[in-house]
């Protein structure tokens, strides 16, 4: 009787966390669905690219998120919109890709790129920022429009997170 108590109590578990990813997956594409709506309503880039980081850090439970686009002459990176940074943050200049392996990678990539470690990582331009900022791990998505890279969204963790699939693909959209 009580192994059948111990295996009862196991599948309620389970399904209770079930039950929680499922809903945290149907955040993720309501989050998703609004996200397009702002885009297709014609509205203004700049909200737009707000609403895309505050509801990436919102939907993935994650510490923070930035957008940075190329510039004119497509060899800077310039932030955008960040949210859950601090105002020194935001007032970094623009990033030459000269100097940012993990920018290039991501821009020449079709897929987002994982950074297990932001304050450790090679690839990473200033690992000092991402320790006072207190970001770990990253997600780093091309931002494409007509199959062009125009930008980079980021989104971090304040420890070190493997990010699943269903992020991946959430962040690839």
């Amino acid at each position: 009787h009580r192994r059948l108590g111990v295996l009862m109590t196991e599948m309620v578990c389970r399904i209770g966390k079930e039950r929680k990813e499922v809903r945290s997956r149907i955040e993720q594409l309501i989050a998703l669905h609004r996200v397009t709506a702002e885009i297709s309503q014609g509205t203004e880039l700049q909200h737009i690219l707000e609403t895309v980081t505050k509801t990436v850090v919102d939907t993935m439970k994650q510490k923070a998120s930035s957008i940075r686009l190329l510039s004119a002459s497509g060899k800077e990176l310039m932030i955008y919109s960040a949210h859950s940074f601090s105002p020194q943050y935001m007032d970094l200049r623009p990033i030459p890709l000269a100097e940012s392996d993990l920018d290039r990678e991501v821009l020449n990539s079709d897929r987002p790129v994982y950074v297990e470690d932001m304050t450790s990582d090679p690839r990473v331009r200033d690992p000092d920022s991402a320790r006072k900022e207190g970001v770990v791990s990253a997600l780093c998505a091309p931002m494409l429009f007509e199959g062009k890279p125009e930008g980079v969204l980021r989104v971090f963790s304040e420890k070190k997170h493997v990010f699943d699939w269903f992020e991946w693909q959430l962040l690839r959209s």
